[in-house]
């Protein structure tokens, strides 16, 4: 999701009212349809959302943009995708992907280069790198620049843009692992971190095999921190960059965090996710569609310094969304995403009183 400096001035002024830290309130909720399998939303100004929709097996993947003022979605056409390959930036990637076939799943919107790293499945394991620029009427258009290609035994999750054309990447399990079912089940280490640079290519982070089932993750303003939902494990970690061996701060949550976002004053951290177990949820992710209805869907918000939770959503059945993934705040709504849904849901903040 964002990165910590992406936040604009113009989004932090509005959260700074009523609906700063107020939470959704869920009987208001709409749900906005004709999309299917929204995993993650980015905001990418003042006007748009991004969404990624990732494939089923039934419904083809691809990439939404979403009103923020009536919260009309908008399939973005692959063949308007235009390819201007950055080789300095990506010097190794081998070309681009066919952009018919994306399944995205997680995304980060790296607002100082104006470029949106998206995590890919189809076809090819990924990250792929867009450039975004308005056309003629305001409409955000997207760019191919390059790529890092998966090694063959990682799955790529989530990633995080940082200066200088670097990257975060998260792998929450590496698929040469004959036993990744049972730890992610039960929560064992599983997975790690992955840093990429055009210069010294993937590296694993130091210390980072221990988290569980990594997924989605943010950064601080000065990249120094990273913060990371360990989703096997149910807990959120802040890994603190410390030369070969970071320092790594765990805090539990009684749900299985997915994705992470900055609130739009910057100020928390909001993580939405799965309120179920284990089996079921790999049950759900494998495409056992039944298993999806069960889950409950639950968020909460976390101080970054304190590193201290509250519950934003407490668990919910929510009509139209299944398996919940993540939510973010625009103003004085929230918007929740799920990777089994309907839709995506949108919810007005609870004005403080």
């Amino acid at each position: 999701m964002y990165n910590h400096k992406a936040i604009t001035l113009a989004t932090a002024l509005i959260a700074t009212g009523a609906f700063a830290a107020a939470p959704p309130d869920i009987k208001q909720a709409r749900v906005i349809q004709q999309v299917s399998n929204i995993e993650d939303l980015v905001q990418l100004n003042g006007d748009w959302i991004i969404g990624s929709s990732l494939s089923d097996g039934e419904k083809t993947g691809g990439l939404w943009l979403f009103s923020i003022a009536n919260g009309k979605p908008q399939r973005i056409d692959p063949e308007h995708i235009a390819v201007k390959p950055d080789p300095k930036a990506f010097p190794h990637c081998p070309g681009a992907p066919n952009f018919a076939t994306l399944s995205p799943e997680r995304m980060d919107y790296y607002r100082e280069d104006n470029r949106l790293y998206i995590v890919n499945h189809g076809e090819r394991e990924s990250v792929e790198a867009f450039s975004v620029s308005p056309d003629k009427n305001g409409r955000p258009t997207l760019s191919w620049q390059g790529c890092v290609i998966s090694p063959e035994s990682v799955r790529f999750s989530s990633v995080a843009g940082l200066s200088d054309n670097r990257l975060i990447i998260s792998s929450p399990w590496n698929d040469d692992d004959p036993w990744r079912t049972r730890k992610l089940e039960a929560g064992q280490p599983s997975g790690a971190l992955y840093t990429w640079s055009p210069q010294k290519g993937l590296n694993k982070m130091p210390g980072t095999e221990q988290l569980s089932g990594p997924s989605g993750i943010v950064t601080s303003a000065d990249e120094k921190n990273v913060w990371v939902a360990a989703w096997a494990g149910q807990y959120i970690a802040r890994i603190t960059n410390g030369g070969s061996q970071p320092q790594i701060l765990k805090i539990p949550l009684d749900f299985h965090p997915d994705n992470l976002s900055w609130s739009p004053d910057g100020k928390q951290l909001y993580a939405g996710g799965q309120s179920a177990s284990g089996n079921s949820l790999l049950d759900c992710v494998v495409g056992r569609k039944e298993s999806c209805n069960d889950i409950s869907q639950e968020a909460a918000r976390v101080d970054p310094k304190t590193m201290k939770p509250a519950t934003l959503i407490p668990a919910t059945h929510f009509k139209g969304i299944r398996a919940s993934t993540g939510i973010i705040q625009t103003g004085n709504h929230y918007w929740l995403s799920g990777f089994r849904n309907n839709g995506v849901a949108i919810a007005p903040a609870q004005p403080n009183r």
